[in-house]
């Protein structure tokens, strides 16, 4: 087992070590997410690969390039939620689960404000319902800054997964934009792996309004809600 192989699996919990905790290969790493990332494209829209690198940006890096700087979480995550309503109400985008994971081990969830606000405010009287989205809003904010506060960044995991990734014709056989896939994976290496806007088309097609928050965070009421067993 090579150095990069045991550096990458000290990036990721333990549930994906193998047998007594040894660490898996990079050929096993990469079957892991392989699924994930083959369901995102399945789901996707349009033709740009930037939609799945950012996927995986934000399963091996989390959140804390996108944490505002003066602290202004909460009324981000209001504004947003203002236009994830009016989307809403234009019948515009696709219908999304409450928690999208973003790993194998789905310790990292992108959190999705439609259907988090209809949780919280189900059976709720209109007249209570503005304050009850304000209290699910502080509470999701601080998952999220807690979240970019305290995930371990893998930036070598990063460039496995998405480096094998992008060379697995495979998983691209059915997608139009799999000749663009090895000049976006070029333009990003040389800038470092940044992280990235979601592209255009998948926006206007589905309409993606959430925050990146780590599972362990997550109120246990939501999870419930959800289905999902608390970490």
């Amino acid at each position: 087992m090579g150095a990069l192989s045991l550096l990458l699996a000290l990036a990721l919990p333990a549930g994906l070590a193998g047998p007594g905790g040894v660490a898996p290969s990079e050929d096993a790493l990469y079957a892991a997410w392989r699924p994930l990332l083959a369901s995102a494209i399945a789901a996707g829209c349009g033709d740009d690969p930037r939609d799945l690198y950012k996927l995986v940006h934000q399963g091996t890096l989390g959140p804390a390039h996108a944490v505002p700087a003066d602290g202004s979480a909460v009324a981000w995550l209001q504004r947003e939620w203002r236009e994830a309503a009016a989307d809403s109400a234009g019948q515009g985008g696709s219908a999304w689960p409450l928690f999208e994971p973003l790993r194998p081990d789905s310790q990292l969830v992108r959190v999705h404000l439609a259907p988090l606000a209809a949780l919280v405010t189900r059976g709720v009287p209109a007249a209570d319902q503005a304050r009850i989205l304000a209290a699910a809003w502080e509470q999701l904010a601080g998952a999220f800054a807690g979240t970019a506060g305290t995930w371990p960044r893998a930036p070598d995991l990063l460039r496995a997964v998405w480096t094998r990734a992008a060379a697995d014709t495979a998983l691209w056989a059915a997608w139009p934009g799999a000749s663009a896939v090895g000049a976006f994976t070029g333009d990003v290496a040389r800038a470092g792996w940044p992280a990235v806007h979601h592209s255009e088309a998948f926006v206007r097609c589905r309409r993606p309004h959430y925050r990146v928050v780590s599972r362990a965070l997550l109120p246990p009421a939501w999870l419930a809600a959800a289905g999902w067993s608390a970490p």
